[in-house]
């Protein structure tokens, strides 16, 4: 005979694993859900931000950080409308899509230059502060320090120079008391500061691949003395129009960054002219790096490179 109790027992331990099995569904089920808030909604925000500056011209992957700090540098001067046109519009989509607080402008005539007037004018996201060189023509006094704060107590410092004064400086001229001014405020200004990040903005190149040249051959000690007065004050980057030593160049930590210019030769048709190497630059800041983007007047991220603090440069 089968006693009750056995039939009793022998139906709870069958119960039993079903049991078990429901709650180790509910803990997959609670790790399935973890997995997703913290994995997968992030990619999504990322591949949406992606998605949408895609969508607003810029090919590159870029997602802004509110804890950095932007700013725009671009070379100034005359364009053919249609490539003045093109270019801005660039600058506006990133202005608008990114918190930029600035634009360093690269020019001769500083704020006579036509790229500045046309984009403060005409485009409203461009409408905010701009940094000229080439203000010394004006009659104004040509150098300046502005400095920014960034996240963590941390600064930048934007310093921009008087390239006019440094040509022939070796000549014991009158005309070159600017020069002798502007350097003894440039080695007062980097001692003083306290910033994190210096960045120097200045028309010509000082990296200096053309010493054959004799135009070039008399501004070289100049150059070489402000090359020492940055590497002993460790300026992070020197801004300025692309010169022999290319876009990105980096000696002794430091980076040296040239803004390409406009150019078309002659006889060109319009579709070669859209292949020049006219762009403008992106640069996110934050505690730890400095990355620049170099985009190109159809949105296209030619290249991009990371600086960090002092001052490893990775591609």
């Amino acid at each position: 005979m089968v006693d009750s109790n056995d039939i009793h027992r022998h139906s709870l331990q069958r119960k039993r694993p079903s049991w078990v099995s429901t709650v180790v569904v509910q803990v997959l089920l609670c790790v399935a859900f973890y997995v997703a808030i913290t994995v997968w909604f992030p990619r999504a925000r990322s591949r949406n931000t992606e998605l949408f500056k895609r969508k607003n011209g810029i090919s590159d992957i870029f997602v802004a950080r509110s804890t950095d700090l932007y700013f725009l540098s671009v070379r100034g001067g005359s364009r053919p409308v249609h490539s003045q046109t093109q270019l801005l519009q660039q600058m506006e989509i990133v202005a608008k899509n990114i918190d930029v607080k600035f634009i360093l402008d690269l020019s001769e005539v500083g704020e006579n230059d036509p790229l500045l007037q046309n984009a403060t004018q005409h485009y409203p996201s461009l409408n905010m502060l701009w940094y000229a060189t080439g203000n010394g023509k004006n009659g104004n006094e040509g150098y300046l320090l502005k400095q920014f704060a960034l996240s963590h107590g941390q600064s930048l410092d934007i310093i921009i120079l008087d390239m006019e004064s440094w040509k022939n400086a070796e000549h014991k001229e009158e005309g070159n008391l600017s020069y002798t001014s502007q350097m003894d405020w440039l080695k007062k200004s980097l001692a003083e500061s306290d910033s994190n990040w210096r960045v120097i903005l200045g028309y010509d190149p000082v990296i200096d691949c053309e010493e054959h040249l004799e135009e070039r051959r008399r501004n070289l000690k100049a150059y070489h003395i402000l090359r020492d007065v940055f590497l002993k004050h460790k300026v992070n980057v020197y801004l300025s129009k692309m010169g022999c030593a290319g876009r990105y160049f980096q000696y002794s930590g430091m980076a040296y960054i040239g803004n390409p210019s406009y150019h078309v030769e002659t006889n060109t048709t319009r579709e070669e002219e859209a292949t020049n190497d006219d762009m403008f630059l992106l640069h996110r800041v934050n505690p730890l790096e400095i990355e620049t983007y170099f985009i190109d007047s159809s949105g296209e991220v030619v290249s991009r490179h990371t600086l960090s603090q002092w001052g490893n440069s990775v591609l």
